[in-house]
């Protein structure tokens, strides 16, 4: 269900992505602009970049934050670090099916609004 993310080459040090980030795949294209692309570059995309300190990941059936993973429309969420309040599932839903809309409206209408 999950594949790291991990990059490393000439300057990229641990301290660019902040320790609670989390994403999925919808966070790449954005991380790896801000890495590569001139300094005030401007770029479109619908993740947010894990430079930025994105703090949610999710693919079909489970999301991700910093501290917490869990399944998605389960209140059954696993701890997975140092301790806290998980999240509320209304908040996770809500960012989920927002981004699957946009992700949707996107393939199906393109740049048409």
């Amino acid at each position: 269900y999950s594949i790291p993310f991990l990059i490393y080459g000439k300057g990229v040090k641990k301290s660019m992505i902040p320790k609670k980030a989390a994403g999925s795949h919808i966070n790449v294209g954005a991380t790896l602009l801000e890495f590569i692309a001139p300094k005030g570059f401007t770029y479109y995309s619908v993740g947010n970049s894990l430079t930025r300190g994105n703090e949610l990941g999710f693919n079909y059936g489970f999301w991700i934050t910093g501290d917490w993973v869990g399944k998605i429309g389960s209140e059954g969420t696993k701890y997975t670090s140092d301790g806290g309040t998980p999240p509320a599932q209304e908040r996770i839903m809500q960012e989920v099916e927002a981004m699957r809309a946009v992700s949707w409206w996107r393939i199906k209408y393109g740049k048409t609004i």
